[in-house]
């Protein structure tokens, strides 16, 4: 007899090691290495999934798309310029040391409702008053400043990064084996123009880690300290609770006070691990702050040598145009796209081009009409 669709008969089979298993008959047939000896003439019959349910059920279905749906999400972010992403993953699977929350179901969050009516009740009337939340409420206040904890530290630590970077000795060069006047006002015009890139990025990066500095100082002196010796003495009135706790017909008091005491010390264990946290955030912030000023003592520096280095780069222009104009200018043209690409990048990022553009009209270039492109740097850009 024809099987309904979705329906099939297995038979009861032994395995050598005299275990029954179920399989059908064509399992059994394709499958001789296993030694399945038929147990039973009497089938049973199963429901199956068709595959292509059994695929839309998968979880490799699942996980691709959650992906799909990150690509989706944050394309529409970055469209509305939105600096915010989502990622689909776990925070284990991302790597990150973050405590997911505990579900709160609607009766924690009715009873959080009325808590919160019943203190503002009391604020109205001018009663005293003292907000106490559910446990699990506050265990997830405690796990959400732990993980922001560790995401600030996280971020000031990239940041602390960013502006070491900003101390190398990279934006001083010396001028070496200079023969002509063209080699010199070539060098110094892509050497101004660089300077002046690396001082926008500087006071870019500066500029947020200074707000961010500033956000989470509020941050820190915001953050309500953790009442330590309330929940310590919680904890030692549990356990002597627990301790005079005894005999047979106790034993659900006991798992009750149990219970509490291990919320208890959860909450103990999350509140000394923010207090750590805490402390690190803050001398981070102390040391990325000492960073910050030794930056902008070396953005000043750097400032003063592009002022030095636009002095002679105009004395030298005015000279050579009193001297033999046309084959000075003639050597620039010849000269610039070497100097340009060993200084600027054969490649040069935006905002390079944009000094480039603003350095030459600022200075009023006089090579932009001897050019075979508008301008040299988009003729390098093509190259």
């Amino acid at each position: 007899m024809k099987m309904a669709d979705g329906w099939e008969k297995i038979w009861k089979y032994s395995t050598p090691e005299g275990k029954t298993v179920w399989h059908t008959r064509a399992y059994a047939k394709e499958h001789p290495e296993e030694g399945l000896v038929l147990a039973s003439h009497s089938p049973k019959s199963v429901k199956v999934k068709n595959p292509v349910v059994a695929r839309w059920d998968s979880p490799d279905t699942l996980e691709e798309w959650r992906a799909a749906w990150e690509v989706h999400l944050n394309q529409a972010l970055e469209a509305e310029g939105l600096d915010v992403r989502v990622d689909h993953r776990s925070y284990e699977r991302q790597g990150l040391n973050i405590i997911p929350q505990i579900n709160e179901s609607k009766a924690v969050i009715m009873e959080e409702k009325r808590r919160q009516e019943e203190y503002q009740r009391k604020i109205d009337n001018g009663e005293p008053a003292t907000l106490v939340h559910t446990d699990i409420r506050t265990q997830n206040i405690l796990i959400k400043q732990h993980n922001e904890g560790l995401r600030i530290r996280s971020e000031l630590g990239i940041l602390e990064r960013r502006m070491e970077k900003l101390l190398d000795p990279v934006f001083i060069r010396v001028l070496e084996g200079i023969r002509t006047a063209a080699f010199v006002i070539e060098t110094l015009r892509a050497e101004i123009i660089l300077l002046r890139s690396k001082v926008m990025t500087a006071k870019d990066t500066k500029w947020e880690t200074d707000a961010k500095i500033r956000e989470y100082q509020d941050y820190v002196r915001e953050m309500p300290a953790p009442d330590l010796s309330v929940l310590q003495m919680q904890h030692d009135s549990l356990v002597q609770q627990l301790e005079q706790t005894k005999g047979p017909f106790k034993e659900r008091l006991r798992q009750e006070i149990s219970e509490q005491l291990e919320i208890v010390e959860r909450k103990i264990s999350l509140a000394t691990e923010n207090q750590q946290i805490m402390v690190d955030v803050q001398q981070r912030i102390e040391k990325l702050q000492s960073i910050s000023n030794r930056v902008q003592e070396s953005m000043d520096n750097l400032e003063q040598q592009i002022s030095q280095k636009m002095d002679e780069y105009r004395a030298l222009s005015s000279d050579s145009a009193s001297q033999d104009p046309d084959e000075i200018i003639g050597e620039r043209v010849r000269i610039r796209p070497e100097i340009q690409e060993k200084i600027l990048g054969k490649r040069m990022i935006p905002d390079l081009q944009r000094q480039v553009e603003r350095f030459d009209q600022e200075m009023g270039d006089v090579l932009l009409d001897k050019l075979e492109a508008p301008h040299l740097s988009m003729k390098m850009m093509m190259t």
